[in-house]
């Protein structure tokens, strides 16, 4: 009897932790203002936060500014409560690649 107590309480809490590990964001769908701040540390003037308008969904969360001449392409991402993380990997017409991350939590 206590055997399957225990299996049994195991069994609700590894259900009820893969149904919080996979829960959305709690955002709207719509035009979101994304203000971007880069940190380069080593660099002696820090580049100002830039600005610009996106439409954000509940399937496509991660905030991208497509930019010309790179192939961009989303290679890591997690979700964790209202903050989703990830990392971008980037190449150029010259095959030079750039990888960089990102962190935005929405409320």
């Amino acid at each position: 009897m206590f055997i399957r107590t225990i299996f049994a309480a195991v069994l609700v809490f590894s259900l009820l932790s893969a149904t919080l590990s996979f829960a959305e964001p709690d955002m709207r769908d719509g035009f979101w203002e994304i203000t971007v701040k880069t940190d380069m540390p080593g660099m002696p003037m820090q580049m100002p936060p830039m600005t610009h308008t996106q439409c954000i969904t509940k399937k496509d969360l991660i905030p991208q500014k497509p930019e010309k001449n790179q192939n961009c392409k989303i290679i890591n991402s997690k979700t964790s409560g209202n903050t989703v993380s990830w990392t971008i990997q980037c190449r150029d017409k010259e095959g030079t690649t750039a990888e960089s991350s990102g962190k935005v939590t929405y409320k």
